[in-house]
């Protein structure tokens, strides 16, 4: 089972909007305090959209931590 489904199940009568916001709200809350930052500023319109932007960010924190490691040795 998927988040919108859960969401849409715990409030059935919000519409799809409504339920997006939730869950872009929930997941931006449970971020570390860099990423949420960095985040707001970008104001993902949805759920989706900060799911991705959250992806990129930690791939590219990833690949940065990787070049500085090997650039040490």
């Amino acid at each position: 089972m998927n988040v919108s489904s859960l969401v849409a199940q715990a409030f059935p009568t919000l519409d799809h909007q409504a339920r997006d916001k939730i869950i872009k709200s929930q997941f931006i809350c449970g971020l570390d305090p860099g990423t949420k930052r960095q985040l707001l500023k970008r104001e993902p319109m949805t759920a989706h959209d900060a799911f991705e932007q959250a992806q990129h960010m930690e791939s590219t924190k990833v690949i940065m931590n990787n070049e500085a490691n090997s650039n040490r040795t």
